[in-house]
């Protein structure tokens, strides 16, 4: 997909420490990561924290990447983690299918004229 406004991903299932289900109404917020699809997996040099983040029944969550600004074109990846309210830090999720970010392209100039 090239120029996404929203990426979406599967809400990670466990902690990074124990081996305790994690549950969605345990959820304060959500970080996204986002790499270059050729980096390292797991390694997300850009994060943004969502506080106000909505998964639905199945753990699916979509987030703007409005949150991160504007992204230089490449590939991409992202993934998301959880914070709950006691401060446990889940696992990373999987990652999103790998989307693009295409360069703008120039409007042509309108009032030229050679002679």
């Amino acid at each position: 997909m090239a120029n996404p406004t929203r990426v979406t991903y599967r809400l990670p299932t466990g902690y990074a420490d124990t081996d305790a289900p994690l549950r969605v109404e345990d959820i304060a917020q959500m970080e996204l990561g986002i790499r270059p699809a050729d980096g390292v997996p797991g390694t997300y040099p850009l994060t943004a924290t969502d506080v106000t983040f909505e998964a639905d029944v199945s753990g699916i969550s979509t987030e703007p990447l409005a949150a991160f600004g504007m992204l230089a074109p490449g590939r991409y990846v992202a993934a998301g983690r959880t914070r709950t309210k006691a401060g446990a830090v889940s696992v990373w999720s999987d990652e999103s299918p790998v989307f693009t970010i295409e360069p703008p392209t120039p409007n042509p100039p309108s009032a030229l004229s050679a002679s």
